[in-house]
């Protein structure tokens, strides 16, 4: 009878613990929604009021300050934004996390610039930090470690890979780290490369780490960057065919509108080629949307296929009132022809869609 009293007692303290324990976290996941978290938790490197100075070296400039300006197509105003001086950076005694590539200093603090967010934002949000780590977790490699992050694809592709590309060749015979749990275009990327790389958990401590400087420049792809895309790339393209006309599905999508199954019935039967860049490797993507004159899609990552295109096609973005103007913009950088379909609702979405791309005299 005693032996189980003192058996629930432990079990209702351990119960206890728990509902305590999810209180807890609750709380504080509330807590930095609400408030955010401080700019005391983030480490600004070049130019901060408290710089890690003794942690890191330059080791070259990756591009210079450059200002860019462009016709807004939905405001027709001039929108401008100002690119920093990037750097490559050898940084000493930092924890990475490999799926997003940003970097925080041995107390936990966020490295500013290893992520294209603004410190603000960051400050804003519930960025997680790593865990308290053991020793075991740290690297201690003879290699340069440079890291190849697992972010959704457009952030990947136009932002993350071009400056692991640019490292890959700086470097002699770098170690790529990247994530166990990693999307499929990444581990493709890595096997059609024959690249050499170290599989981690997500946080793991490094002594020496190189990086290229990011700096508040989310939703607008730099031209430099856009460049070693295309570059690597090159040997992917394929000839234009003159009147080829690709819609991008988004079908089984949580952004594919309810209309969309319609909606390629009927480009299908004007002739349109769908594809589904999810199901697709990456080179086989760029054989087929480089050979397009018109690229079509609902807004999403697989546009980033204009990066693929030749200069005087046309791209042309259906999206919600909802404007996010990066592939505009990825559009200037690589000349070609934007165009937006904006619909209000499903319901209204079909009809517009189809007026529209009739006006452009593409349907």
């Amino acid at each position: 009878m005693i032996k189980e009293i003192v058996q629930n007692v432990k079990l209702n303290f351990l119960e206890l613990l728990n509902i305590l324990e999810w209180t807890k976290s609750r709380f504080v996941t509330k807590f930095q929604i609400l408030f955010g978290l401080s700019l005391n938790s983030i480490e600004i490197l070049i130019h901060g009021e408290n710089p890690y100075k003794s942690k890191f070296e330059i080791i070259d400039k990756y591009s210079e300050l450059e200002h860019q300006s462009y016709l807004d197509y939905e405001s027709n105003e001039l929108i401008g934004h100002t690119f920093q001086e990037s750097y490559h950076l050898k940084i000493s005694e930092v924890i990475l996390d490999a799926k997003t590539g940003i970097l925080f200093t041995f107390d936990r603090k966020l490295i500013s610039e290893s992520s294209s967010w603004s410190p603000e934002f960051l400050s804003a949000t519930t960025y997680t930090k790593p865990p308290r780590l053991n020793q075991g977790s740290r690297i201690i490699e003879g290699r340069p470690l440079i890291g190849l992050s697992s972010n959704s694809f457009y952030h990947w592709l136009n932002e993350d890979l071009p400056h692991y590309l640019y490292l890959r060749e700086k470097l002699s015979n770098p170690l790529t780290i990247v994530s166990m749990k990693r999307p499929s275009f990444v581990s493709d990327f890595l096997n059609s490369n024959s690249i050499d790389y170290l599989e981690v958990p997500r946080y793991l401590k490094c002594n020496e780490y190189h990086f290229v400087t990011k700096k508040s420049n989310v939703g607008w792809p730099y031209s430099k960057d856009i460049s070693i895309v295309r570059g690597h790339f090159g040997i992917h393209f394929s000839e234009l065919i003159p009147g080829k006309k690709i819609y991008i599905s988004r079908i089984g999508d949580s952004r594919s509108p309810s209309f969309e199954m319609e909606l390629i019935h009927l480009l299908e039967t004007n002739g349109w080629k769908i594809i589904n860049t999810s199901k697709m490797t990456l080179a086989e993507q760029i054989a087929e949307v480089s050979s397009a004159e018109v690229l079509a899609g609902i807004h999403g990552a697989g546009l980033s296929g204009v990066n693929w295109m030749s200069p005087g096609t046309k791209l042309v973005e259906i999206g919600t009132d909802r404007f996010v103007r990066c592939f505009q913009r990825l559009a200037i950088l690589n000349e070609i022809e934007y165009s937006r379909i904006n619909y209000k609702s499903d319901t209204l979405g079909l009809n517009i869609t189809i007026r529209e791309l009739e006006n452009l005299g593409i349907f």
